[in-house]
């Protein structure tokens, strides 16, 4: 089964700040391998610990793809 990615456009409409399943659509890998990759320490880019929850800035999503924050 392939994972589907999110498009640029879709990447650019995320908020500041997603979750760990979100941020792994980016990068085209599903829900367990987004979380394997955060705890491990080797998701594509750093993950922000809050509290029980783990999230990733769209910030470092985009600067890992390449892509540039264009305003809205």
């Amino acid at each position: 089964m392939a994972i589907k990615g999110l498009t640029t456009e879709e990447i650019l409409a995320l908020d500041a700040v997603v979750d760990i399943p979100t941020a792994g659509k980016c990068f085209k890998m599903g829900r367990s391998k987004a979380y394997e990759l955060a705890r491990s320490g080797q998701f594509p880019v750093p993950v922000l610990p809050l509290g029980k929850e783990v999230r990733v800035t769209r910030a470092a999503i985009l600067a890992c793809l390449g892509i540039e924050d264009t305003p809205a």
